[in-house]
């Protein structure tokens, strides 16, 4: 008996390390702010905020119909993905629906993934507002009842199957489908509240920069990974930022809501050099809308090059001095960039004779010609008010 009971739990084990996935975090929303700007609003069917962190959606008594809320991501479906989202309800009446919504265009285009009340699980198909069941409900045990009841969604793509669990329990799998659009949200349904304490979503990126970089020969010129201070970064802190090196980050806090800080070391590069930069960085809370990345500048001259990235899913290039500006790329969406906070994000410049390259993430997302500097400084650059985790900074000469 104990062998057979033994035997059961390696085939559960083996099968879930077989439907795991090790994909790259690309969207993070914990909800400590609505700095992504998600639906609020307080009318007479609905009240819905962002609170005590969690993003609330109250169904008011007496009011008919189902709410939706999404936001826009850089998932597409096309790729290997997963979704998963935490959601306590507490309800009242006979019945009550909530849950995930994925593949979202607008608030009649979308696909749904639900539990109610009762111990129930549904996937829906909406389409133009009408309403398709690609499972219809059916009870099961791994959904957990009552109010205040908390109950963890996730929808895994891998390869063309579809698999849907609740609270880490494989319950249904299905053909994966197209994408109405990017969105992914929630739904409620009923009298009920619920509170939503996070969405997170993985996916599969490409790689082109490896391909592209599989036979350049680099020389390390600096290769920093904040396990220290040894290169003497400066450190400040006052009203306008605070930053330190500890647990392998250079945490850089920017308080200032305008302009720009940076950080650099003088590593001199002549103009007619090859070269390459790699930076990765974590976004850990603040503006979402303005960008951090690297920067690389001659000081005698005060010609700048910086490549940022911001958490609402958009790169920029700009160079400038001290009169004026030009934006070489100026703010354009990619769904290479990692979006939300707690998301790392990968940035790599390649300058090879008159062009340069811009990678995010290992995709390359912008190239043009290149109006080259003699570089006496390469560092780190955060506008507005962010704080950035940054993990490492790389140099290299080719």
């Amino acid at each position: 008996m104990k062998t057979h009971y033994l035997l059961f739990i390696i085939c559960i084990l083996a099968f879930n390390m077989l439907h795991a996935q090790n994909l790259p975090l690309v969207f993070n929303e914990e909800f400590n702010d609505n700095e992504l700007k998600w639906l609020t609003t307080d009318n007479v069917d609905v009240k819905i905020e962002v609170a005590y962190g969690k993003y609330i959606m109250q169904k008011k008594p007496g009011s008919n119909g189902a709410y939706t809320s999404f936001y826009y991501s850089n998932v597409n479906g096309t790729t290997d993905f997963e979704v998963s989202a935490s959601i306590k309800h507490s309800f009242s009446g006979n019945y009550s629906a909530f849950g995930l919504l994925w593949g979202v265009k607008d608030v009649s285009n979308f696909y749904s993934f639900l539990l109610t009340n009762e111990g129930k699980f549904v996937v829906d198909k909406c389409t133009d507002s009408k309403y398709t069941f690609l499972k219809a409900p059916e009870y099961n045990a791994a959904v957990r009842q009552g109010n205040n009841a908390v109950n963890v969604l996730k929808i895994s793509k891998k390869g063309n199957d579809l698999s849907f669990y609740v609270n880490d329990v494989f319950i249904y799998k299905t053909s994966a489908m197209a994408f109405f659009g990017s969105g992914f949200g929630f739904y409620v349904d009923g009298n009920q509240t619920i509170e939503a304490d996070y969405i997170k979503i993985s996916a599969q990126r490409k790689d082109q920069y490896t391909i592209d970089m599989a036979n350049v020969s680099k020389t390390p010129y600096l290769n920093e990974n904040f396990n220290d201070n040894k290169s003497s970064w400066k450190f400040i802190n006052d009203a306008t930022q605070v930053t330190s090196i500890s647990d392998g980050y250079y945490h850089f806090n920017k308080k200032s809501s305008t302009g720009y800080s940076y950080t650099a070391l003088m590593y001199p590069l002549t103009n007619d050099k090859n070269f390459e930069f790699e930076l990765a960085a974590k976004k850990i809370s603040g503006s979402t809308e303005n960008g951090y990345g690297i920067i690389w500048f001659d000081n005698i001259t005060k010609s700048y090059y910086n490549f940022t990235v911001a958490a609402t899913g958009y790169y920029r290039v700009l160079k400038f001095n001290e009169t004026s500006t030009t934006k070489i790329k100026d703010w354009t969406i990619c769904d290479e960039v990692n979006m939300g906070s707690g998301v790392t994000n990968k940035l790599n410049v390649v300058r090879k004779g008159t062009e340069i390259k811009f990678y995010v993430n290992n995709a390359m997302v912008y190239s043009t010609t290149y109006v080259p500097i003699d570089i006496t400084h390469v560092g780190l650059v955060v506008y507005w008010d962010q704080w950035i985790d940054f993990d490492s900074i790389k140099f290299y000469k080719l």
